[in-house]
């Protein structure tokens, strides 16, 4: 299910994204750069929480509860994923699942300075290189990058200030998505018979 690709590759972006900006709180816009097509979207984080705001979606990351949500808000459905500790980072500066970082070198991005990373990361399909930027002035990432360059996250207009607690919570109004939902009564095994 698309849906469902498209929320497990915001977890992994959050994995990356907070790996270098633990205790941090923050919001920024950010650009997403793939063969499949660009979008933008606006992002909040707070301790081990985040929050993204797409054009057509809206996901929510909570690794306190162990749940990532993602809302549709044209339909006011949301999906539910169980999250495992080595979707999120705990604790630390090294991400769950890196196996190495390496220092590549000082890198602009945009007219921020960034420290470049070369990262190692077993994930579910593997190991996993990525590139990852990181403000000098704040140890917020500001791109993170397939070393193909296959696709790209780009974060601007970062602000650092305190989040609201309340986008963090699934808001009401919204039905948890179900099989009944998305399958015609005719098309249901049961129907037959």
């Amino acid at each position: 299910m698309r849906i469902r690709a498209t929320l497990m590759s915001v977890l992994f972006i959050l994995s990356v994204l907070v790996a270098a900006a633990q205790a941090a709180e923050y919001s920024a816009d950010f650009t997403t750069t793939s063969k499949e097509g660009d979008f933008s979207g606006k992002m909040f984080i707070k301790e081990n929480k985040m929050r993204m705001e797409m054009p057509e979606a809206i996901t929510i990351t909570r690794m306190d509860k162990k749940v990532g949500w993602m809302l549709l808000p044209n339909e006011k459905i949301y999906m539910e994923v169980p999250l495992r500790p080595s979707d999120g980072v705990i604790s630390g500066d090294k991400m769950p699942g890196e196996l190495s970082r390496k220092l590549i070198g000082p890198e602009a991005v945009g007219d921020m300075q960034a420290d470049k990373f070369e990262l190692v990361i077993q994930s579910g399909q593997g190991q996993e290189t990525v590139f990852l930027w990181v403000a000098k002035e704040s140890s917020i990432p500001v791109k993170t990058a397939a070393v193909d360059n296959a696709w790209s996250i780009t974060y601007s207009n970062i602000v650092k200030a305190e989040q609201p607690e309340s986008i963090f919570e699934l808001p009401e109004g919204y039905t948890l998505f179900s099989y009944d939902m998305a399958v015609p009564e005719a098309a249901k095994p049961e129907a037959g018979k």
